[in-house]
Parts: C-alpha cells; structure tokens; sequence
C-alpha cells in the first residue's frame, strides 16, 4: 500500500488555506490601487486637464507614451531586480514612486514637469504593483497558476469602480486635489500589502499549488503523485536561463502576439472616456456603464483562470485576442442613438479583456519557467514598447487633426486580429511538458 502524506499545518498557512491564495487577495488589493486608480483612472483627468492647461490631446497623450517608453526600457533592468532583490523589496519601492509621481502630477503647469511626473509614474509601475505580484504567484502556483492569476486581477476590474469616484472628486473638487489625495490613499493602503510577499513555496517547505510532498512507497516502487499535482521535475523555480530564452522563436513570436493582439489597450485606457464623451455620452452615464463593466471584469477573472487551466491557457489567450478586437472595431462606433452597440462592445471587449490579462501574464511561465520570469517579461517589453509608445500618440494627433477617435480605434481593432496568427505558429512545448518528456 502506497503511503499517505502525514497531514499537517503550516506557520504561513495556520487555518489550512496555501499561502498562495494570501499573496493573490493582496495582489489584487494591490492592483486595485496602482491599475485601477493610476491606469484607469487617468482618463478622468484627461479632458480636466486639456481644457485647464490648454494642452492638445496629442501633448497629453505623450505622457502615456513616455510612460510606455520608459516601462519598456527600463523593463529589462526593473525585472532583473524583481529577480535579484525580491518581490518586496521592489513593490515597496513601486508604491513610493507612484504616490511621488501622482503628487508631482498634481503640481504640474508646464509640459516638461508632467513628463517628470509620467517619468516617475513609469517606474513606479514598472518596479512594484502587478510585476511584483505576478512574480511571486507564478513561483507558488503551476496547475493553478491560471485560477490565482484570475484572483490577482480581479483588482482591476474592482479598479473600475474608481472610475466613477474619481469623477465625482474632480468635479466636486478639481483634478489637482485629486491627484493628491490618489496619491495619499496609494501611499497608505500600498504599504502594508507589501507585506505579505514571500519567494518560492519550496524555500518554506511548501510545495506549489499546495500540494503534499509525495511520500515513498514502502514496498520501493516509484511514488506517485496524487492526481493533478504538480510533476515533482518541474519546481516553479525552475526555468530557461535569459540567453537561452533569446535564442528561442517562440519568444519572439509571443512579443508579436502581445504587441499586435494588444496594440489597442494603451490607447483604450487613455481614449476610453474621451471617445464616449465626444460620442455624445455624459459623465453620469460613462461613469455608470465604467461601474457595470468592472463588475462583469471582477466576475469574469477568476473563471476565466479556471477555464484557461481547463482548455489550455495558449487557447485562452487566442480567444481572448479575438474577442478584444471584435470589441474594439464595435467601440469605435458607438454613440447614444446605438446603445446596444455599447452593451456588445462590454461583452466582447470585457471578456475578451478580462481573459487576455490571465493569460498574457501566464503564457511566459508556461513556455519558459519562471526562474528569470521577470527578467524575460521586461525584455518581452522592450520589444513591443515601440507599439505602445507610438499607438497614444498616433491615436492623440489623429483626434487633433479630425476631431474624433472613430477610425483611430477600427484601424487598432483590425490590426488587433494579428496577434492569433502568431501564437498559432508557435510549435514550441511547455516548459513541464518538456520537463517531464510529454508532447501533450
């Protein structure tokens, strides 16, 4: 008879629950904060400051590709640190950031020191919040890892909620004060969920996923692991090394996948609330239909989690490009006499949305291990950082010179729809397939 492991509890886990899922619900505390309040939130700031300042649209929208060019080059470098300094360390160091570049937002009256702000808003985001978090679940999670990416994101969809409170705010009280008190609240609340940040399960005597240590057979047979545990070969700190992962096709057919299946998100958080206004919506309406849409996201991630752990998270990503770009060509047209394209828009960019964030921080991990997890997202960055530093700008300058975001966002959906061509050609197996000799 095959022996059992010898239930028993764990200081970091007293009421029976993996440590894991703590580090989860503090990541997507955490990303409440950081992506729903300085991501999507900074389109409610939009119009209240081009009309303040007197600023073009394609002056503003600069800030977003500055920041998208300053994640992207220094990605590389914040992901080596995320490697070598520890998930901690660095999220700390994210929230102080953000809350200094927010506040310094708040100040701004010429273009130069909002570009500093967007500077240090940048490596704010690029040190701590979501790349600090999925660091570390990608370490304690493998045949879960779909499901706990699911939960750590369903901070950004509770971030949409914010949306509507940061309008109530900046016409209650004007965009400086609340740019200030954002950055108070990031400060305050960011901190302590720091806290809860450890590496890999097995430095703690913990195995990922929560699983048992497998105990031997008495009689000298092979243990076997019970079923849907994680292949004692694979640890989830094992992984390709960054040189090797560079030499690799696949690495680069996924940087064109994120690049092309994601190429309209940048500018969908920055142009989101401005296209509706200029669509003829009011602010009471957006900030209704902004509330409806993180619910459906909050909903939506943890299944969706499951479900790419069910059929395959390469699959869920390819839906997830698919359903993003039908939303955005739908986006691009609607206005109030087409409120049912609203609702379809908020059904298939929603899901398709909710389900490209689980996979996209996922897909990494499954191809290459996440020994150097971080170190190769920032690479992964680098690459497709000129799509996402071109793409606000392109889409800013095109509403300055026509008046309107209609053709900016159909022109994105369609290109959109590329991103399936590339994981398609992917041939390469993942990373505990290869561990364990299968080509399932």
């Amino acid at each position: 008879m095959t022996g059992q492991a010898v239930k028993t509890r764990h200081p970091l886990d007293p009421r029976g629950l993996f440590y894991g899922w703590y580090i989860a619900l503090a990541g997507a505390g955490s990303n409440f904060l950081i992506l729903g309040l300085v991501v999507f939130g900074m389109g409610v700031f939009f119009e209240p400051m081009r009309t303040d300042l007197g600023w073009s649209a394609a002056a503003l929208a600069a800030g977003q590709s500055l920041r998208s060019a300053e994640q992207g080059l220094l990605s590389p470098v914040t992901g080596y640190l995320l490697d070598r300094l520890g998930a901690k360390t660095m999220a700390r160091i994210g929230v102080i950031l953000l809350a200094l570049g927010l506040a310094l937002m708040a100040m701004v009256h010429d273009v130069w020191l909002f570009y500093l702000a967007s500077t240090v808003v940048a490596l704010g985001q690029s040190a701590g919040g979501g790349n600090a978090f999925g660091l570390t679940l990608m370490r304690w999670f493998n045949r879960n890892r779909g499901k706990a990416t699911g939960l750590l994101n369903t901070g950004n969809g509770a971030g949409y909620f914010a949306v509507p409170v940061l309008t109530a705010l900046v016409l209650g009280l004007g965009w400086r004060p609340t740019l200030l008190l954002t950055a108070g609240f990031i400060l305050v609340c960011g901190l302590p969920l720091t806290v809860v940040l450890r590496a890999g399960p097995e430095l703690y005597g913990l195995r990922p996923d929560g699983d048992k240590e497998v105990v031997a057979d008495p009689s000298g047979k092979d243990p076997t692991p019970r079923r849907g545990a994680a292949p004692a070969l694979a640890p989830t700190n094992s992984g390709m090394s960054v040189a090797e992962v560079l030499r690799t096709p696949a690495f680069y057919l996924l940087v064109l996948a994120n690049a092309m299946g994601g190429v309209g998100v940048n500018a969908w958080v920055v142009f989101q609330i401005p296209h509706l206004l200029h669509s003829g919506f009011s602010h009471a309406a957006i900030g209704t239909f902004i509330a409806s849409y993180g619910l459906l996201q909050i909903s939506l991630r943890f299944n969706l989690g499951w479900l790419g752990d069910t059929i395959g998270r390469r699959r869920l990503y390819m839906i997830s490009i698919a359903l993003q770009a039908t939303g955005l060509v739908i986006f691009s047209y609607v206005s109030p006499s087409h409120l049912w394209l609203l609702g379809l828009y908020g059904v298939t960019f929603g899901v398709g949305s909710a389900a490209w964030i689980v996979a996209n921080q996922t897909i990494t991990a499954d191809y290459f291990g996440t020994r150097r997890y971080a170190t190769i997202r920032g690479f992964a960055q680098v690459l497709h950082m000129p799509v996402g530093v071109a793409v606000p700008l392109l889409v800013g300058l095109a509403f300055d010179r026509m008046g309107t975001y209609h053709l900016a966002f159909l022109i994105l959906g369609i290109i959109s729809f590329s991103g399936i061509l590339w994981l398609a050609l992917i041939r390469r197996p993942l990373w505990n397939q290869l561990q364990t000799g299968s080509s399932r």
